[in-house]
């Protein structure tokens, strides 16, 4: 992940880019469906190492919101979590260690994106075309707006 000019505080909002990183139960194309089957919303998690450039002056990024919005420092980063400790506590609850996917969160941040939107219609993001072009395992970068 690199950082980007476009990573700063505005107002009520952070806007930042994640570059070249690892996608996880993306639903890009389709949405996400609830326990009925009903349609609830986009979503992808990015998976970006924790040695990734950037990945410090976004987390500052967060937690200046927060405190614009909330008023205090307390507050956490729940779109920002830590692959090890997700790893950790999957196998602490009598999940499978050899899990693909919680093996490949190890050693990574995880930042959670969702929208009830596919796309805004505004140049911020590009529609996606194709429903192949991202898929789970694949490499993407994506511009999120953190309201």
């Amino acid at each position: 992940m690199t950082p980007s000019d476009e990573q700063k505080t505005e107002g009520q909002s952070v806007k930042l880019k994640v570059l070249n990183c690892r996608t996880v139960y993306a639903n890009v194309t389709t949405p996400r469906l609830d326990d009925n089957g009903v349609p609830t919303e986009y979503s992808c998690c990015f998976l970006v190492p924790k040695g990734a450039q950037g990945m410090e002056f976004v987390k500052d990024e967060i937690r200046k919101l927060a405190v614009a919005r909330f008023g205090g420092p307390g507050w956490k980063l729940p779109l920002i979590k830590d692959g090890d400790k997700v790893y950790e506590e999957h196998v602490e609850k009598g999940g499978d260690p050899a899990d693909k996917i919680k093996n490949a969160m190890r050693g990574h941040y995880i930042i959670n994106a969702n929208s009830k939107l596919r796309d805004k219609g505004t140049n911020q993001l590009v529609a996606i075309k194709s429903a192949g072009t991202i898929y789970s395992g694949c490499y993407a970068s994506a511009a999120i707006e953190v309201k």
